[in-house]
């Protein structure tokens, strides 16, 4: 008898671990990824922890989507699923430069901003949006979803929860924070409105040329653009490259980083009063891939900033952005609801 009920409890046991498992979402350099979204079709059904572990039952899901921005997002059938997934980082391009000596910068800058809303620029349908602007414990705006676009409609969301928007907007779709009866209001927009290719940053080394010194190189059927910021620059000190089509001029990279100096500052009239910011960190990426039908499509953007308050009611305030927007694979929409990316709401 006893052998019996020992045979039988090998079995159960045998039978959970079969339909249970633990498994562990890695780089490839063998390091945990913390906060990987682990969806079956539409529904969101774990979050690896800081050792990039999740469970899952394998009895009941076939396939299952890996989303976590500055990864490509990666689909998985249960039946070949392994104890370890790696998923793949988003790079940079490695160009062989040839240095261009008999062309003007403005007249690629020229070609640049002419081109800057190609009809060849195609809207990312499925986009796994991550943006989070917080100061100290508070929140002011968050969200970690994948929204849906609709010709002619908009983006659709899967839900509201987990939501964040502490923020009004005014007539002219300027968002205004506020905390504790307290509102303040920045230059950039940390809503993150526009698409990737039309960004701020990006646009004001294209358009504020008085602050930049360019460089131009080619390779392999591309433009590299490299800019430095100019000592008079205190608003936007950025040095980076944009890495351009030779043929059509559209985007493929764009890359910038502030230098950190106590002297570079922004400030804006709000309420009546200047504000001065003082910048502690800010840093964008944004990646495109041109297709076989020459239309350009996302691949990331990323924008990460830290800015002080120099004085005002939150003087002393760090305020830190962090935002992704990358493309994410296709999944079940019919219920998901209208998404406004000026409020942050949910239009029910």
């Amino acid at each position: 008898m006893k052998k019996i009920i020992f045979i039988l409890t090998i079995l159960i046991s045998k039978q959970i671990y079969c339909q249970k498992a633990k498994i562990q979402v890695l780089n490839q350099n063998n390091n945990p990824i913390e906060n990987v979204q682990i969806y079956a079709d539409s529904t969101l059904i774990e979050k690896t922890d800081k050792e990039g572990y999740f469970n899952i039952n394998l009895k009941k899901i076939n396939k299952i989507s890996l989303v976590k921005e500055d990864y490509y997002d990666t689909i998985i059938n249960v039946k070949d699923i392994n104890i370890n997934i790696y998923l793949k980082k988003i790079n940079a391009i490695v160009l062989d430069e040839v240095i261009v000596t008999n062309l003007n910068a403005n007249t690629v800058l020229d070609s640049i901003l002419n081109k800057i809303k190609l009809k060849n620029v195609l809207i990312t349908q499925n986009l796994h949006f991550f943006n989070c602007f917080t100061t100290g414990s508070d929140t002011l705006t968050y969200i970690n979803k994948r929204l849906i676009h609709k010709n002619r409609d908009g983006y659709y969301c899967e839900n509201d929860k987990n939501i964040v928007n502490n923020f009004n907007v005014t007539n002219g779709n300027n968002a205004v924070y506020f905390i504790n009866n307290r509102e303040i209001s920045f230059n950039l927009d940390y809503r993150h409105v526009n698409p990737p290719s039309i960004s701020y940053e990006y646009q004001i080394v294209i358009k504020y040329r008085k602050g930049f010194d360019y460089s131009i190189t080619k390779a392999d059927g591309f433009y590299k653009i490299k800019f430095e910021n100019k000592k008079n620059n205190k608003e936007y000190p950025y040095s980076g490259y944009i890495i351009v089509d030779y043929d059509d001029f559209g985007l493929y990279e764009f890359s910038c980083k502030s230098t950190i100096d106590d002297k570079n500052k922004r400030n804006i009239i709000f309420r009546d009063k200047i504000i001065n910011f003082k910048i502690l960190f800010e840093e964008s990426f944004i990646k495109y891939t041109k297709n076989e039908n020459g239309k350009y499509e996302l691949v990331t953007y990323s924008f990460d900033s830290q800015l002080q308050i120099l004085d005002g009611t939150f003087k002393g305030n760090i305020f830190k952005n962090i935002c992704r927007k990358e493309p994410t694979i296709p999944f079940d929409a019919s219920t998901t609801k209208k998404f406004d990316l000026l409020t942050y709401k949910i239009l029910k």
